[in-house]
């Protein structure tokens, strides 16, 4: 165990702020994903059929990992008819 706390600590080290802001912005992305699915009593391989992707790259989207790009997202927002990111006019609003 100590050897992870010293593995954990020194990658905390060597992560930018840019790469923190990413891995927090992925994630909060993904849990709200996560939330609108079950919302809708949908699993993954739901999402999967309804955007002609494989189950195995749904997977890999919501691992927290994946680089998302905007396109990605707005055809998820699409298929779950659901927002899933706000421009700025709209935070403003």
């Amino acid at each position: 165990m100590a050897k992870l706390k010293e593995m954990l600590e020194k990658i905390r080290e060597r992560t930018t702020p840019e790469q923190s802001q990413f891995v927090n912005d992925n994630m909060e992305i993904v849990d709200y994903i996560y939330e609108v699915m079950e919302k809708k009593n949908m699993r993954p391989a739901d999402l999967a059929k309804a955007l002609g992707k494989t189950p195995a790259e749904i997977s890999k989207w919501l691992s927290g990992s994946h680089n998302f790009t905007l396109l990605s997202l707005s055809k998820i927002a699409a298929v779950l008819d659901e927002t899933i990111i706000i421009t700025p006019t709209q935070a403003r609003t």
